[in-house]
Formats: structure tokens, C-alpha cells, sequence
């Protein structure tokens, strides 16, 4: 398996994991897709260890006690490293780094948002990689979906990133912004992505289940489970907004 510095890594971008429901459609995507390091572009929810590295930025929806204690190094687990804003990855040549949170329009911020100052400090970074929770595609005042983000646009135009993944909105869709490739990504494995890295050199595919009918047969029982934790972790998310 390729290591941080290794000339080639196989990463898995995904998004919206939303608690424990997922960890057998997970386990399932890892054993077909052999990543070396999983990266999550947010709403990640479960923080307890997982067999591969893994590394998160954060959503708009967390356990902000758990991800508090994962930044100050309070709570340790296994393969699980939360990325703060303004941490860069370099992985077999490519430079990588995370947005985290969601936009808030009234400018008043709180842990789930984006910080506007940091989006302000990055337009004369580079990157080849960046991962976001809020996605800068562009939307054809699509109500279902939401509304484009022009600052959030504009960042993506500034810096210039070969690819810009992002999740947030629960959708598949893929759109050039000059030499960059938005991708937003869905909450299930075949909306999730591998991305090849070698010496610098980046090549992504959208992943697609080697059965397709045993995946989708699957999806009912993950599809439930979904519904039956959704209660518990939104009880969770305002108990920690109450301190």
C-alpha cells in the first residue's frame, strides 16, 4: 500500500457519510476500490476507527465535541484524522486542501460555515486538488438543488485547481470552470470518485460496483438504516449547538 511521499496513491473522494448507517455500503467500496487514503469532503458523523486512512473535512452537519477533540489531539482514533482549514496534503506530487463548512448568506458564522476571511487568504494559493463542502458548480436557479455560490465561484476561478470536489447537495454532477473539473458528489459509493496520483500526474473515474443488481438490492437495507439514524444524530447536532 502507497504511503504519504510514495510516487503513486489511489485515493477514494468521498462525501456526506452521515453516521454509522454507511459503514457496510463502505466497507463494500473499499474492498472493490483498493484506496490507499479515503478523503471526505464533510458531514462526516462518524468518528470512530476505520480500516484504511481516512481524513475528513468538516460539513455543516458534525459532532462538534468530536471533531474539537480530534483537532486538539484530546481523542486519538484509529486511521481517522480530521483536516482543519488551512491544512495542505501532499500526496505522490499533488498538492491538496479543504474548505470546510457550508455558506451562510446573513454573514453570521458559526462552526458549520465557511469562513470568509479564509476564502479571502486562498486566491492567490494553489493547489492541484481542493475538497469543499459547499460546491462552487453553477445552478440554473434549480430550487431542489440550491443557488451558485458566486464567492465560492470566483475562488475556484482565482486558484485554478485541476480538480475541485465537493459534496453538500446530495447529487452527481460534473462542469469544467476554465482548466478546472467541479465534481459534486453524492452521499452513496457510486457517487464517489478514485483519484490515481502518480508523480504529480492526476487521473479520477466515477466508481461503479462490480455487481450492480447485488448493489442495489443492497441499497434498500442501507436506505432504511439511513431513515432510522437520521433522528438520532440531527438530536446529537443540537445538543451541541445548546452548549
Amino acid at each position: 500500500m502507497a504511503k504519504n511521499g510514495s510516487d503513486t496513491m489511489r485515493v477514494a473522494v468521498i462525501s456526506d457519510f452521515h453516521g454509522d448507517h454507511k459503514r457496510e455500503a463502505f466497507e463494500a467500496f473499499v474492498r472493490e476500490a483498493t484506496p490507499d487514503l479515503v478523503l471526505c469532503c464533510g458531514d462526516q458523523q462518524d468518528y470512530e476507527p476505520f480500516g484504511v486512512p481516512f481524513k475528513f473535512i468538516r460539513g455543516n452537519h458534525e459532532d462538534w465535541e468530536a471533531v474539537a477533540a480530534l483537532e486538539s489531539g484530546a481523542r486519538k482514533v484509529e486511521n481517522l484524522e480530521y483536516l482543519p482549514d488551512g491544512v495542505r496534503l501532499s500526496l505522490a506530487g499533488a498538492s491538496i486542501l479543504g474548505i470546510g463548512g457550508n455558506w451562510s448568506p446573513t454573514g453570521k458564522l458559526s462552526p458549520r460555515h465557511i469562513r470568509h476571511e479564509y476564502l479571502e487568504s486562498l486566491r492567490s494559493t494553489r493547489a492541484d486538488i481542493v475538497l469543499s463542502h459547499e460546491t462552487p458548480l453553477h445552478y440554473d436557479n434549480d430550487p431542489s438543488h440550491g443557488r451558485t455560490l458566486e464567492p465560492l465561484r470566483a475562488l475556484c476561478q482565482a486558484m485554478s485547481p485541476r480538480l475541485w470536489f465537493s459534496g453538500h447537495h446530495h447529487f452527481w454532477s460534473v462542469e469544467r470552470l476554465g482548466r478546472t473539473e467541479i465534481v459534486s458528489l453524492g452521499k452513496w459509493p457510486d457517487e464517489w470518485v478514485i483519484v490515481e496520483i502518480d508523480r504529480g500526474a492526476i487521473s479520477w473515474r466515477r466508481w461503479s460496483p462490480l455487481d450492480l443488481a447485488d448493489y442495489k438490492g443492497r441499497m434498500h437495507g442501507w436506505l432504511a438504516a439511513e431513515e432510522v439514524q437520521k433522528h438520532e444524530l440531527l438530536s446529537i447536532e443540537r445538543r451541541g449547538k445548546r452548549r
